[in-house]
């Protein structure tokens, strides 16, 4: 009777102890940190609204508490609730789910705008989405400055989609081009061949005419393009090595060639020159319905680019085989011809300038890109990337996974706990320029690198946005959260033997970085050097008396106390 007498005693003592013990918290307005602060979908990351939860009420159920603050509310059954002040979005999603009165509740996010070309024929380019260049365009349209040389029979740059026209500008410097086959420098011939070409890479985009081009602007300038002709009905390759070398003194970034002619050492030296001056060379594979690639395209230094249909199946016609890097859509391609009309074609000279593209964006993006390093984000963010075979290369080209591989990103913890506490963040995939930064929110700026490229930021309690610029052009975001962690319990078993060793007990969850653990008891001995961790390892003597005891894990960040947890054990 008196050791059960003893066992309640015990009880009403520890759970005393434990209200004793529990942290204190300061209530955090504002939103939780940023790695639970988004849902996922279709590759994007949509920010959680964190002054609003969606519900809806259980059949049965006529209305929400007096406690709640109603914002809206549909015929449908769904209620916008706000928020309160002093507490955390998901905090209030826990509490509002333990209530039991609602069926569903949910979190908001905070979504985009897409920006649309109004171009009035780009419903017919299914190219554009099969590629994933639409949402491309939110980051990147294209840049005057990345130039690219249209190797072909020539373009027709008094197009009014290419060159000047009622908009008033121009994606075409017909100046910079030539005409080998006339010895001149206009370069309108008969074959419409080439000006289809151009219009693919760089057709003026968001100009309510015609197509949208894939690096064409957004209602001014996209990329400037070179045009050449290398032969009217067909290309000659004497003058492709001239072309090649000339579009590379002209400061050519890429070099797009949709043809195929018999490899000579001249231009095998032609494409070696502009490599060595970090020019990327597309090429189509060619149309012989053949498992060889053609040359230029098969050369170790040109991505080669096949065709596939809308299905996403390689288009017969298309060749193939180990030289083939990539694919593109090459069936019903709409593109500018001449005399400023546009017409469908077919073939893999119609995919590899999507391909041109998109390296386009990406140099206009990052213009300190090697050509390695655009040639390797093009390959490896291919959809079939890694397992590569010959009818496909590494697949169907992703404009969006591309350049996004290589757009500036801010690095470091999405969340900051409690004031005082401090975080550095780094700056990557830099453009040329000068970097600033700048913080929203309850942040402090503390310091930053001699070359500008880390940060380092203090916080207090709160939310805000940490802002990357170069030359006073924002490059990069990061949200950054800094709500308190929620911790405990202390686990691990309940009775122990004497004489154990190592017997291990976990603060769950284990997911905060940056958090300090101190681990203690009573009659129990540490056993562990590990006890700063989120586990504690104990043993326990052999003469240790059989009792109750106490595991204690008490919790800081940067000096800041958040808490002290418990857990009590049985020693027989």
């Amino acid at each position: 009777m008196k050791r059960y007498l003893l066992l309640i005693v015990l009880v009403l003592c520890f759970y005393q102890c434990s209200k004793e013990l529990e942290p204190m918290y300061n209530a955090d307005s504002g939103t939780i940190g940023a790695k639970d602060l988004f849902v996922e979908g279709n590759e994007n990351r949509y920010d959680i609204d964190p002054e609003v939860i969606t519900v809806k009420l259980k059949p049965g159920v006529n209305k929400i508490g007096e406690d709640l603050k109603e914002i809206r509310s549909n015929e449908l059954g769904y209620i916008d609730l706000s928020v309160p002040e002093d507490i955390t979005v998901e905090k209030f999603h826990s509490m509002l789910q333990e209530r039991g009165e609602f069926e569903t509740v949910e979190f908001n996010t905070i979504g985009e705008y897409y920006f649309m070309s109004n171009d009035t024929r780009r419903n017919e380019q299914w190219y554009l989405g099969s590629i994933n260049v639409y949402s491309t365009w939110d980051i990147n349209t294209g840049s005057t400055n990345v130039k690219v040389a249209i190797l072909d029979s020539g373009t027709d740059w008094s197009h009014p989609d290419l060159g000047v026209g009622t908009d008033g500008y121009s994606n075409i410097n017909a100046s910079l081009g030539w005409n080998y086959a006339t010895n001149n420098s206009n370069v309108i011939t008969t074959n419409y061949h080439g000006t289809m070409v151009a219009g693919i890479v760089g057709a003026k985009t968001h100009n309510s005419r015609g197509i949208s081009g894939v690096a064409g602007g957004k209602g001014s300038a996209g990329i400037t393009m070179i045009p050449y002709c290398v032969g009217i009905n067909a290309p000659n390759a004497a003058v492709l090595d001239d072309a090649i070398i000339d579009a590379a003194n002209k400061g050519a970034r890429v070099i797009q060639m949709s043809l195929g002619v018999g490899s000579t050492s001249a231009i095998n030296a032609a494409i070696t020159y502009a490599k060595n001056r970090n020019v990327v060379l597309v090429c189509a594979s060619g149309n012989d319905w053949s498992s060889t690639v053609d040359y230029p395209a098969s050369h170790q230094d040109v991505i080669a680019v096949g065709a596939v249909d809308q299905n996403g199946n390689r288009a017969g016609f298309s060749n193939y085989g180990s030289a083939l890097d990539v694919v593109a859509p090459g069936v019903n391609i709409l593109s500018t011809t001449l005399n400023g009309d546009y017409y469908s074609d077919s073939g893999t000279s119609f995919a590899a300038p999507q391909v041109s593209g998109i390296a386009a964006l990406m140099l206009s993006v990052n213009s300190n890109l090697t050509r390695q390093q655009v040639t390797d984000a093009i390959i490896n963010t291919a959809n079939l990337y890694p397992s590569r075979n010959n009818e496909y290369g590494y697949g169907l080209v992703n404009a969006s996974a591309a350049v996004n591989s290589i757009a500036p990103y801010i690095s470091g913890s999405s969340n900051i706990y409690f004031s005082g506490n401090s975080e550095t963040y780094y700056l990557y995939n830099i453009p040329p320029g000068t970097v600033t930064w700048s913080v929203s929110g309850p942040f402090t700026l503390s310091s930053t690198s001699s070359s500008t490229t880390r940060v380092t930021l203090t916080s207090s309690s709160g939310s805000g946005t940490l802002t990357a610029k170069v030359n006073g052009t924002v490059v990069a975001t990061k949200p950054i959260g800094g709500s308190s962690p929620s911790l405990g319990p202390v686990t691990g078993p309940d009775a122990v033997y004497k004489g154990s060793t190592y017997v291990s007990f976990q603060l769950m969850p284990r997911t905060y970085p940056g958090l300090k653990y101190e681990w203690s008891a009573g009659t129990l001995v540490s056993a562990s050097s590990n006890t700063s961790s989120s586990e504690g390892l104990f043993n326990v003597p052999s003469n240790t008396n059989e009792d109750y005891d106490m595991i204690y894990c008490t919790v800081s960040v940067n000096g800041n106390h958040i808490g002290t947890y418990s857990k009590s054990v049985y020693i027989y």
